[in-house]
């Protein structure tokens, strides 16, 4: 039911309940209503329990209720309606007329969309008009009659997907739209295509039973194929049948004819594959499909066997033919891109810049290539292909001046992490660097250090830096995985493209430096004043047992290991407070978060992964019993945070799930 209100509504006519669901109404149990209120305790384990943390937007929000009175055991009678009321019911009731109306007539129209010579119009019709004053509208819609008869113009089924035209209603023009079984559409266009043919041409007859094929001739002398010209051949035929309607065509003997048809999707590294078969082979079993785009080219009868069909000059273009692809780019400096270039998709990167040069008016070092909407991720390997960079016809590319970035070089951006600040400040954009993957973590860190002192005059000691993968997107902010100083970058990143590294000052050496090392972060929870403490860093190996896990978690926060418990906060985004603390008691303690394992690891049992926030208490301390205005505070901070989040740029994802009503205008008389 996500994405609108709806509402429960108990009769007071047959004390049954029932779901208002836009213009559905049904009658439901009240079970049903009670699971409106948060539904059982435990919610499962796994992604239930994760999408367990937005129930909010699934439970009842408003509750409103009738006093238990005589008067209010009865529907209100009509008089005693206030005169306010009856106009705006009145006023609805007529839009709601209005607008029956308006369907009923909208109803009646049939929606075309007619292609001619490429273009596309729409054109609505009642479903009582003729057919062949349809075809008249549909010619008038292009301007088509000025210059010709309306006996030369036809009008007929079309397939857009595919560019198949279909049935031509001849001999039908007098019967309306309706019987002719056009019907009416809300959503969608039914296609139709606009034929053209001089006035000594007769029209082909359209035949169910026929298949279309569009056939290039190659022209030796140009070394090119000519425009398709579309052959009809019954689908019960066979080659030898086609084949004779091609000579008849285009006048090449059936003995001198030779067929290529374009590899399909699935066979990505080939050009075309010749159809060698038997004139007697139905066409049925060679799996054409309609329409069917076939290249003919004219070989000497003892050519057709022999020659490899890569030496083919028809192969070779058609090859030209597939690898030519047309890219988009723009000019240093301006956001369209209204530039085009024609190449192979085959060309290397590094001569594709050469052909950029000239027209940018600068050198391969003075300007970047990038490709992708949203990430611009850079094209930086010379020696690949477009086609390996995954450029393809009709991509865009954005140039921009400045150095490019030498193979095994990446753009990463630094972020700083302080955990001293609130949640809406904890994270701070830095700057870009450019480092080779290559480069050792703890030699990265040193030219951060450096940088860091320089550029923003913050001081972080090197062997104190904490490195992590950082997914920084408009719904959510995650840390991942620390980086150990003896790896390289290359193998320390998990995230993809855009790169991002969080920068953290742990006051300490590094202790993460195995590659089963999490980080996760901690905080105490106090039942005795019901109060939280700031979040912590933790470090744990994600082998370690529940014991060794309370363990360290009693050593950090001066706990007895017997007594400690530890919970794991179900945050889809790992870092957001998006649990309510009064909902801290009752959580799930100590509990696994997955039952089906044998291994009691923080890893395995409780799904520990980096950036997770774990709860800790003191078993033995005595929950504190809130007051009303306690509770009330508890929850006023709560929404303060929350707002505080909404309205804060480095939170805008929070804004998404804020609901926005608006004011209800009430009226009493």
């Amino acid at each position: 039911m996500g994405g609108h209100y709806y509402a429960y509504i108990k009769s007071f006519d047959n004390n049954k309940w029932y779901e208002f669901n836009d213009s559905s109404v049904t009658e439901i149990t009240l079970s049903e209503v009670k699971k409106a209120f948060g539904g059982d305790e435990d919610v499962g384990t796994g992604y239930s329990r994760v999408y367990s943390s937005f129930r909010s937007n699934a439970n009842a929000y408003m509750l409103m209720y009738r006093r238990i009175d005589p008067r209010n055991l009865k529907n209100l009678p009509t008089e005693s309606i206030p005169e306010s009321v009856k106009k705006v019911l009145s006023d609805e009731d007529g839009q709601a007329k209005q607008k029956k109306a308006q369907e009923e007539q909208e109803r009646d129209m049939i929606k075309l969309k007619i292609h001619y010579e490429g273009q596309e119009k729409p054109l609505t019709i009642h479903k009582y008009t003729q057919f062949k004053d349809t075809t008249k509208a549909a010619a008038d819609l292009f301007g088509l009659l000025t210059t010709n008869d309306i006996k030369d113009v036809r009008l007929r089924a079309y397939t857009v997907y595919n560019e198949l035209p279909g049935e031509t209603y001849q001999g039908r023009e007098e019967l309306t739209m309706d019987q002719l079984h056009f019907f009416y559409s809300y959503y969608s266009y039914k296609s139709m295509l606009l034929e053209i043919k001089k006035p000594e041409e007769t029209f082909t007859d359209w035949n169910p039973y026929d298949m279309l094929f569009r056939i290039h001739k190659f022209d030796a002398e140009k070394n090119a194929f000519d425009p398709a010209l579309s052959i009809y051949v019954s689908k019960n035929g066979t080659f030898g049948d086609f084949k004779a309607e091609v000579e008849k065509q285009l006048g090449i003997p059936v003995a001198e004819q030779r067929y290529f048809k374009e590899a399909s999707a699935w066979q990505p590294s080939a050009v075309a594959n010749e159809i060698e078969a038997s004139d007697d082979t139905d066409l049925t079993r060679l799996h054409f499909s309609e329409p069917e785009k076939l290249y003919v080219e004219r070989a000497e009868p003892t050519e057709s066997a022999a020659p490899s069909p890569f030496k083919s000059p028809a192969f070779l273009a058609i090859a030209r033919i597939r690898n030519t692809i047309e890219v988009k780019f723009n000019l240093p400096g301006k956001e369209e891109a209204d530039q085009k270039i024609t190449v192979d998709k085959n060309i290397l990167l590094r001569d594709f810049k050469k052909l950029l040069e000239p027209i940018l008016g600068l050198t391969g070092e003075e300007f970047k290539i990038k490709r992708g909407v949203h990430s611009h991720m850079e094209l930086v390997t010379e020696e690949d292909s477009l086609a390996d960079l995954h450029v393809k016809d009709q991509s865009q590319l954005i140039i921009e001046k400045g150095r490019p970035l030498k193979e095994g070089e990446t753009v990463y951006t630094l972020n700083l992490v302080d955990l001293t600040k609130s949640d809406t400040q904890t994270f701070g954009d830095l700057f870009d660097i450019t480092l080779h993957e290559q480069r050792l973590v703890s030699d990265v860190k040193k030219e951060i250090a450096q940088r860091l002192q320089a550029e923003k005059s913050i001081t972080i000691n090197p062997e104190h830096m904490r490195l992590r993968d950082f997914s920084n997107t408009t719904y959510s902010r995650k840390l991942g995985k620390i980086f150990p100083d003896a790896q390289t970058l290359k193998k320390a990143m998990q995230s993809t493209y855009p790169k991002n590294i969080a920068v953290q000052d742990i006051g300490e050496p590094e202790p993460a430096q195995d590659e089963g090392d999490l980080g996760i972060f901690v905080q105490l929870f106090k039942p005795s004043t019901f109060e939280l403490g700031p979040r912590l860093d933790f470090t744990i190996h994600e082998d370690s047992s529940s014991a060794q896990v309370k363990e360290k978690l009693a050593k950090k926060f001066g706990i007895d290991p017997a007594n400690v418990g530890f919970v794991k906060v179900d945050s889809f985004y790992n870092w957001t407070d998006d649990f309510d603390l009064l909902d801290v008691p009752t959580m799930h303690w100590n509990k696994p978060t997955v039952h089906y394992t044998t291994k009691d690891t923080i890893g395995d049992a409780f799904m520990a992964r980096n950036g997770n926030l774990f709860l800790v208490r003191d078993e033995t301390e005595t929950l504190k019993e809130l007051s009303k205005e306690e509770k009330d505070a508890i929850v006023k901070e709560a929404n303060k945070k929350k707002h505080a989040a909404s309205s804060s740029s480095t939170n805008s994802y929070t804004s998404f799930w804020n609901r926005k009503e608006k004011a209800l205008k009430i009226q009493a008389e």
